[in-house]
């Protein structure tokens, strides 16, 4: 080019040489510089007003020769956009700017723009112009490498942040549709707010959980768009090369999974690198709550409070994986021994290790993990400064091989001309000397970390005395170990928890807990803390995490079913409930799986009345449907929610609404007017517990004018036998029993009420005066049971003579003696033993029935209403009729409670812990030890019944 004709009247060449020499300019490479100024010059609008600028102004001929002299992309840069040499003498050239600075720049550089590709162009100019700043600063020396990269970081922050807005406003008016965001997540070098000139940018979307089908299909399309926006070429270039490979279950995974997914995910399944790679996640555009969130719900997967020796031994592997795919050149900056990626993996280490411990390293960016690892002494100042020179230094190389031609490159190649301007620009008068700085750096760099990256780290982290979770390593020969652990627990946790006393034996239990596969401790070191914390929130936490390590340890699919417990905060309460207090629920758990289908499918608790549920019983399955029933009723008492009283007559709803469900599906329609359903025992007065059957009768009627009796008998009873068949499961409570029918087992199913009254006629037996005079309908012919109940009266209302009293008797003690267990003392069986629940019914129902003939209110055959309507004239004293109330009402509380514990039993021989969670389920405030209370209130009971038993034949009011 010729610029004679310009008023300068030079010659290129020459003005290019007194540039230099005017403004005393180094340049390493002069053909390079000259080629790229005179590429400038050729290009430029106005070359006489860049010489004119030249030679006036010194700083801004200094940054532009820097630019010429170091860099063919910076150059290529100017000759596409020549007016960004006006930033050269900018006095804004040398702000440092943030986060708010560029997101602010990103909407001033696109509101003067219509249409959508002129809004994407601009901002990929002021990504190139911010480049071009930033780098210009880099080389001259004027902004060091951190504050570079944080700079660079927040620039591409912004520019995610502003496209994503684009493109969601661009399918907006095209589908004419508001599209839901989701959050996106920046890994690797962005994440970790170091970003490089030209590196891949890690991505990864996640979309709210509450989002529905078609917005979901939408979100999608606009995450595609976006990728798509930010990779294509256009005439001002592209924004980044997205790498979205770390999204859960990588390039196989869902493009946009749903928040629970991806938790999920990262929690049971991702592998120890993806672990490590949430080391750097934040979010950085889009919903940035909802980022939080996840970060929040994973902080203790990436920062456990003890780290597996499997997990350790993993990185490790992981690191030497990538040394041996990398060769050992001594000019590699990033993957070779010593080079950046050794001091990146250190610092992940360490956090890994020590996150948990100290919060302040739960940091995504290299520098500032260094700088907090020297504060926290966990390296010395000459192994943090071996470190933090050698990770600056060749970072800076990596940063100016970048800006020289702007290529993903980490090694110095052939290429002499680039290899002497970096020499220059990091201050070496040769290659050579550049070489064997990189090969010092990187080997004081390998000599720290080889120190410290091996077990020997973990090995030193497990003596530190810090963290629950070390009980995972630990193994039965270890329990001393385990119990100063739990003790240091009990030491730290708040003043309002419960503590662990037994801690020997509590610490055998926390060894069987951790018993599973690899996985299953990986997801329990993290979650053990929370877990012990929610035990110390039972009244018992010794006996609760007792019967939860059995559980678990019963349990099959143990490693998948305890993440599944941990998150489902239902499940986990219920769990936690039955350990404190229900272990025999547990156990049916454990033997029925299928029940657990019902547990997953169940997000909270539903205390609504049976009575006005519209329960959906499965025909294939009853046992199924009662169980979801009974987990809801039971967690409703254990919780206190609701009280005994409550539950008992909700169990009782409970069977009648399963008796009438399986009349329905069983008894043919011709027949339902012809046959009565009707309850006795328990069942009758409203006193079921969690493990009682249901007592029924049935009755059919004498005449029908389409049948004649045979007939309806034998269709009858092929229709209760089928009846009963519906729910017959005798190993789960509410199962259907007939065995108090007239004959007993030996009697029909079902019989004519006119059969009922010729058995009342010849063979009523005194016993069954007693149950047959609790009968109540339950479905059916309403006006049948009632006939059945009248004749039922008529039999059972009159005094007992004294033979038929003493009959009594031996059929109590042949109870006695024949259904409870030798090895246990009878008195301690609260429903059978002498002085127990049996002898106060069959005191009070033989002095009611002769009574409740003429007196209403006795013909309730619930004890307790028959305790308070006996009030005025009961044979015994006041303070003996006292003694009967508080025994029945105790009896019946502990009676009920002690199902929850030892399932179908009576007895009161329970362990120390056992009596303690039985006294605070019934809520036993006496100073009395329970066990005496009990002894004593039984002595007083059986003194009343033995003395008024049999004086019941001479009774008159």
């Amino acid at each position: 080019m010729n610029l004679r004709s310009t008023s300068l009247n030079i010659n290129p060449d020459s003005f290019f040489y007194s540039i230099v020499e005017k403004h005393n300019l180094k340049i390493t490479e002069v053909e390079f510089t000259k080629g790229n100024f005179l590429k400038i010059l050729e290009h430029s609008p106005s070359p006489y007003f860049l010489c004119s600028d030249l030679i006036k102004r010194p700083l801004f001929a200094y940054r532009l020769f820097t630019i010429l002299s170091s860099s063919i992309y910076l150059t290529k840069i100017l000759l596409q956009h020549p007016n960004y040499l006006d930033l050269l003498s900018s006095t804004n050239f040398e702000l440092n700017l943030d986060l708010d600075d560029y997101i602010l720049e990103a909407k001033r550089a696109t509101e003067i723009f219509r249409g959508f590709e002129n809004k994407i162009n601009a901002l990929k100019r002021l990504k190139l112009r911010e480049h071009l700043r930033i780098a210009t600063r880099e080389i001259q020396g004027n902004l060091d490498l951190k504050s570079s990269t944080l700079q660079l970081s927040a620039l591409y922050e912004a520019l995610l942040r502003e496209v994503l807005s684009i493109c969601q406003k661009h399918l907006e008016e095209k589908f004419g549709k508001k599209i839901p965001l989701f959050t996106v997540f920046a890994g690797g070098k962005l994440g970790g707010k170091e970003i490089n000139y030209c590196s891949d940018v890690d991505l990864v979307f996640v979309s709210p959980q509450k989002i529905d089908y078609e917005d979901l299909k939408l979100s999608n399309k606009l995450a595609r768009f976006y990728i798509k926006v930010l990779s294509d070429f256009t005439q001002e270039g592209f924004f980044f090369h997205v790498d979205l490979n770390l999204r859960p279950e990588g390039p196989d995974g869902a493009l946009l999974p749903k928040k629970d997914t991806s938790i999920e995910y990262w929690k049971r399944w991702a592998d120890p690198w993806e672990l490590q790679s949430l080391i750097k996640f934040r979010p950085v555009a889009g919903d940035i709550n909802l980022g939080k969130e996840i970060l929040k719900a994973l902080n203790k997967i990436i920062y456990p409070n003890f780290p597996l020796e499997k997990r350790i031994d993993s990185i490790i592997q992981i690191k030497e994986r990538i040394e041996n795919q990398s060769a050992n050149n001594t000019n590699e900056l990033k993957r070779s021994p010593g080079a950046i990626r050794d001091v990146e993996f250190l610092c992940q280490l360490f956090q890994i290790l020590y996150g948990y411990i100290y919060p302040e390293l739960q940091e995504t960016n290299t520098i500032k993990v260094l700088e907090t690892l020297l504060k926290l002494n966990l390296i010395s100042s000459h192994e943090f400064y071996a470190l933090y020179n050698g990770y600056i230094f060749l970072r800076k190389i990596e940063h100016l091989l970048m800006i020289y031609n702007n290529q993903i490159i980490h090694e110095l190649n052939n290429d002499s001309e680039q290899n002497n301007i970096i020499s220059e620009l990091m201050g070496f008068s040769s290659e050579n000397d550049l070489v064997e700085k990189i090969k010092e750096h990187k080997k004081n760099i390998r000599f720290v970390f080889e120190k410290y990256f091996n077990k020997n780290s973990w090995i030193k982290r497990k003596k530190i005395k810090k963290g629950i979770s070390q009980i995972i390593e630990l193994e039965e020969k270890d329990l001393e170990d385990v119990k100063q652990l739990l003790e240091g627990f009990n030491q730290e946790i708040s003043k309002d928890l419960n503590r662990f006393s037994d801690l020997v034996e509590s610490s055998r239990y926390l060894i069987l807990l951790k018993i599973g596969g690899i996985k299953f401790q990986e997801t329990l070191s993290y979650q053990l803390e929370e877990l012990l914390l929610e035990i110390c929130k039972t009244n018992h936490p010794d006996y609760t995490l007792k019967n939860l390590s059995l559980f678990f340890s019963n349990m099959k699919g143990k490693d998948t079913f305890f993440q599944v417990f941990m998150d489902n905060e239902y499940l986990k309460k219920l769990i936690l409930s039955f350990s404190n207090f229900g272990p025999y629920l547990l156990n049916k758990i454990v033997n029925e799986p299928e029940f657990l289908d019902y547990l997953l499918e169940t997000k909270e608790l539903n205390f609504e009345s049976i009575k006005e549920k519209d329960i959906s019983f499965n025909p294939q399955n009853i046992t199924n449907s009662i169980f979801r029933e009974i987990l809801n009723l039971s967690q409703s008492y254990l919780t206190r929610a609701r009280s005994e009283t409550w539950v008992q007559k909700e169990l009782t709803y409970l069977g009648q609404k399963l008796c009438e469900f399986c009349f329905n599906q069983n008894i043919q329609e011709r027949y339902k007017k012809e046959i009565a359903l009707l309850a006795l025992g328990n069942f009758a007065i409203g006193r079921l517990t969690i493990t009682s059957d249901l007592d029924v009768l049935f009755v059919h009627s004498d005449l029908n004018s389409d049948l004649d009796l045979y007939t309806l008998h034998k269709d009858s009873q092929k229709a209760v036998i089928n009846f009963l068949k519906t729910n017959d499961n005798t190993s789960f409570p509410i199962y259907f029993d007939i065995r108090l029918r007239p004959e007993g087992e030996n009697g029909e199913v079902i019989r004519s009420l006119s059969a009922y009254k010729s058995y009342y006629e010849k063979y009523l037996e005194p016993w069954e005066r007693i149950a047959y005079s609790k009968l109540k309908f339950i479905c059916g012919n309403f006006n049948l049971a009632k006939s059945l109940i009248i004749l039922t009266r008529k039999f059972c209302y009159r005094a007992f003579n004294k033979e038929e009293l003493e009959d009594l008797l031996k059929i109590r003690n042949r109870v006695i003696q024949e259904r409870i267990s030798p090895d246990i003392d009878p008195k301690m069986d609260i429903k059978l033993g002498p002085g127990g629940m049996m002898d106060i019914d069959f005191l009070l129902q033989v002095y009611r029935l002769p009574l409740a003939k003429n007196y209403k209110p006795l013909r309730l055959s619930d004890p307790w209403q028959i305790l308070k309507n006996m009030d005025n004239f009961a044979p015994w004293s006041p303070k003996e009729h006292g003694i009967l109330k508080e025994a029945f009402n105790f009896y019946n509380k502990t009676l009920f409670a002690i199902k929850f514990l030892r399932g179908n039993t009576n007895n009161l021989f329970l362990s120390e812990d056992e009596l303690s969670i039985l006294k605070k389920m019934i809520k036993y405030n006496e100073t009395t030890d329970i066990t005496n209370y009990y002894i004593n209130l039984n002595k007083s009971v059986k003194e009343i019944f033995d003395k008024y038993f049999l004086q019941a034949s001479n009774f008159k009011i």
